[in-house]
């Protein structure tokens, strides 16, 4: 019996994460090089769930998750918005420990805008999420 050769995935996975109006779809934009990835001039959410935008830069594949704003400015006293997105952010990031794993966290913070709740969302990601990786 022979068994058949692993393919090893050489794609990267790129997770970006942060508040809502952080400018995580942006950076997806400025990566992809055009407007793919909806985008809002003021601090309304325009990512429900996780999306996925691949692309190809001098022959390295990668694949980049655009997540859900942490905290919606119109929610903040939804508790389960809040709770929804952190369960979607996990459920995301278990989903890819088991297929290859996040080969970059990139952390979108508006500038002059780091408070207690910024930095909190970062631990929740760097140390309960992805194991302190």
């Amino acid at each position: 019996m022979t068994s058949e050769p692993q393919l090893i995935s050489t794609r990267a996975n790129i997770v970006l994460f942060g508040e809502t109006g952080a400018g995580k779809s942006s950076v997806v934009n400025l990566i992809l090089g055009s407007d793919v990835a909806r985008t809002s001039p003021d601090a309304r959410s325009c990512t429900m769930d996780a999306k996925q935008y691949d692309v190809t830069i001098e022959g390295k594949d990668f694949r980049i998750y655009d997540t859900v704003g942490l905290n919606e400015p119109q929610k903040l006293n939804d508790p389960d918005h809040l709770v929804g997105a952190i369960n979607k952010a996990y459920r995301l990031v278990q989903s890819l420990s088991d297929t290859g794993g996040i080969n970059l966290l990139l952390f979108c913070v508006q500038a002059g805008r780091i408070t207690a709740s910024t930095q909190n969302h970062y631990r929740l990601f760097q140390e309960f999420f992805c194991h302190k990786k």
